[in-house]
């Protein structure tokens, strides 16, 4: 996979190419879940001058444009980047509660000088341990999250509030922070370039059902669940296996899923993430908890071909599958029709850039890495 390059000039600012007076969007400063490189090639397809920035080296091998190490430079030398980024672009999106300098001191100078900027939050960096929903319910996060529960539920809602007023527009990727982040938007991932990812071809299902199953979190995600069930089911006779894939950059995360017959995503959030959208990509089965609330509340307007399950139900939801595998070609074309209805990253550009009141910069491009990698 091809990686970011250090900044090249004195200020540290790698120079981006003015398209004949395209708008130019900055992504900063970080990458998570490659939500911002989606993004960022997706707005390029579009015809914007588009620029992934980053403070730090992404996980599992995700990318970017420019990667800048504020710990060797100068502070005079900071402050001139600094500069320089406030002033070159239009729009500035930033993530995961972060921005281009500490306490978001830029967010309000980047306002006074007319500039968009927009805010992506993207789940711990808005989670709170408890929160109501609109129902009245309450859901009780910090069960799961360590990160979340350490944080006083006041501090975060008073800092989300002031991050959302100082913001053009604010989005989510989740919609149980709709219940959480004032005034936000849900906005689908972009993590995939779907023209890139073609489904796996359909072959013969594996000897035993194949079952992966990528934890980044174990609590998060509900993994002990996941490994008490298949070895239940393997003992009762059941032909199935768990592929656990932990620490792995998104390459090879990909090329076990391809060779998946079902994939499980998590048991205890209650919404999808970047993983089970790259399943259904590939045309995979994907078993996840989806809470009836938080979809309401998503409003997403289609169905969700997902096979719900919970932390309880899941011995009976993969003995099903593995009884029937007839099924699983059906649940995974499902999948990529709703990938390609709902998640395709250059529509949600276009989306973006209509919410921020910007006409769409150039006709739709074909994805420069698209290829056949169906295997």
């Amino acid at each position: 996979m091809p990686k970011g390059t250090r900044a090249s000039s004195v200020w540290g600012i790698q120079p981006t190419v003015k398209r004949g007076g395209a708008l130019r969007i900055l992504h900063a400063p970080l990458n998570v879940a490659g939500q911002a490189w989606g993004l960022s090639r997706a707005e390029r397809r579009l015809g914007v001058d588009s620029h992934l920035l980053v403070y730090e080296i992404p996980r599992f091998g995700y990318q970017y444009d420019q990667l800048v190490d504020k710990t060797a430079m100068s502070r005079r030398t900071r402050w001139m980047m600094w500069l320089k980024l406030l002033l070159h672009y239009d729009v500035y999106h930033f993530y995961f509660g972060r921005s281009l300098l500490r306490y978001h001191l830029d967010l309000p100078l980047l306002r006074l000088l007319g500039k968009k900027v927009v805010l992506t939050f993207q789940g711990c960096d808005a989670r709170v341990a408890r929160f109501q929903t609109g129902s009245g319910r309450w859901i009780d996060h910090g069960q799961y999250c360590s990160v979340c529960a350490a944080r006083p539920v006041w501090r975060r809602r008073f800092a989300l509030g002031l991050l959302a007023r100082l913001a053009t527009i604010t989005y989510v990727l989740n919609p149980d922070l709709l219940f959480i982040v004032p005034r936000a938007r849900l906005l689908p991932y972009t993590s995939v370039d779907i023209e890139a990812m073609r489904p796996v071809a359909r072959r013969e299902m594996n000897e035993r059902l194949r079952v992966v199953h990528a934890p980044t979190n174990r609590r998060i995600k509900g993994t002990e669940v996941v490994v008490e069930t298949i070895n239940r089911l393997r003992e009762e006779g059941v032909s199935i296996e768990l592929v656990l894939l932990e620490g792995m950059d998104s390459d090879h995360v990909r090329t076990w899923l391809r060779l998946a017959d079902v994939v499980v995503d998590q048991l205890n959030i209650g919404w999808y993430g970047g993983f089970a959208v790259e399943a259904m990509a590939l045309a995979k089965p994907t078993v996840c908890f989806i809470d009836a609330e938080f979809t309401e509340r998503a409003a997403i307007g289609i169905d969700i071909p997902i096979v719900r399950s919970t932390r309880d139900s899941l011995y009976e939801t993969l003995k099903e599958l593995a009884a029937a595998p007839e099924q699983l070609a059906e649940l995974g074309e499902a999948g990529r029709r709703y990938v390609e209805a709902v998640h395709d990253p250059v529509e949600i550009a276009q989306r973006i850039l209509r919410d921020l009141g910007l006409a769409t910069a150039g006709r739709r491009q074909r994805s420069p890495s698209a290829r056949d990698v169906s295997g």
